[in-house]
């Protein structure tokens, strides 16, 4: 992580795409795989990933903020100096690669991270191709006039992440940050879902 700089923050569904690409891209070369990914809803899924960062934050290496309603990833200032003198260490291809993966991870809005990672690892797609709340695609919404009035008063047009040249709807742009936080509400529920002994 610190390969991304001291103040990237993961959310919980870049925290686990980044360290599946990681354990993909580096497998066999350095110390990879290290987690056991599995198809899940939102693509490649290792709850180990979360406990290690659990483990880094009680080591006072790691800050796992639970504010909102899905927790937020990032090193402190010891975690990230430790981490900066590990990759410092590593083989020239590994720190180029942990480099790109972090900021392409970080990039990506979430839909057009779950395209990507579903495209590039079919076979880590899971129970569907996307998850149900971002669907229907940007290009067949229809945009709810809710969206539209918020919209309006909030005068939000935004670029687009993929071609900032171009200009997107602000009601549409709403309605896709929209859906990103109702499926980290959906990633946060599931993980606190509690289970039934034995099954």
């Amino acid at each position: 992580m610190a390969a991304a700089g001291a103040d990237a923050r993961f959310d919980p569904v870049r925290l686990q795409k980044y360290f599946f690409l990681l354990d993909r891209e580096l497998d066999g070369k350095w110390h990879s795989p290290y987690f056991d990914f599995q198809p899940d809803e939102y693509g490649p899924f290792d709850r180990a990933v979360y406990v290690e960062l659990e483990d880094l934050a009680r080591a006072g290496l790691a800050v796992v903020d639970a504010r909102l309603p899905y927790r937020i990833y990032g090193l402190t200032d010891e975690g990230f100096e430790r981490g900066k003198r590990n990759v410092a260490n590593m083989p020239t291809y590994v720190r180029d690669y942990l480099a790109r993966a972090s900021n392409w991870v970080l990039s990506l809005d979430l839909r057009e991270l779950l395209e990507a990672i579903y495209e590039y690892a079919p076979d880590m797609a899971g129970r569907a191709a996307l998850p149900a709340s971002f669907t229907p695609t940007r290009e067949e919404a229809t945009t709810h006039p809710f969206l539209r009035g918020m919209a309006r008063a909030f005068d939000w047009p935004v670029p687009s992440r993929v071609n900032p040249s171009s200009r997107e709807n602000g009601a549409n742009a709403l309605g896709r940050v929209w859906a990103e936080v109702g499926g980290y509400i959906r990633d946060a529920m599931d993980r606190t879902r509690p289970t039934v002994e034995g099954s």
